[in-house]
């Protein structure tokens, strides 16, 4: 599971481990809308800093991108990002023009550029001394 609220304040999002984004109202606590993204778990979500996009990484290595209107009311067409391993965390850059996510073998950040529209692998060499 893991949720994210909107820069607004006025939503959560909620991600559950059979794949469904729930919305949710963040002063009642009331169901918003509901987001069938996947079948496997959304293990991490974030909300852009300028609460333009949401994004959710999911165990099946994809990272869904999906566009948000009316302060985080309304939810348009999902853009997925398909990946190797599962994505464990994201982080936005704070203008909105890269993601950060960290995947499961410990050793690969992936950026996303949204200016450009490419993707940026970067494999990190562990080194251990004793």
């Amino acid at each position: 599971m893991s949720s994210s609220i909107h820069p607004a304040g006025q939503v959560l999002a909620v991600g559950s481990a059979t794949g469904i984004i729930t919305i949710v109202n963040a002063g009642s606590g009331e169901p918003i809308q509901y987001i069938q993204l996947t079948t496997v778990c959304i293990g991490c979500m974030s909300y852009s800093p300028n609460g333009d996009f949401l994004v959710a990484g999911c165990q099946d290595g994809c990272l869904h991108v999906i566009p948000v209107r009316d302060n985080g009311h309304t939810y348009d067409k999902v853009s997925i990002l398909k990946g190797p391993l599962p994505v464990l965390t994201l982080q936005w850059s704070i203008d909105t023009q890269f993601i950060l996510t960290s995947v499961d073998d410990s050793k690969r950040l992936i950026f996303v550029n949204f200016s450009k529209n490419s993707i940026i692998f970067l494999f990190l060499k562990i080194i251990i001394r004793n």
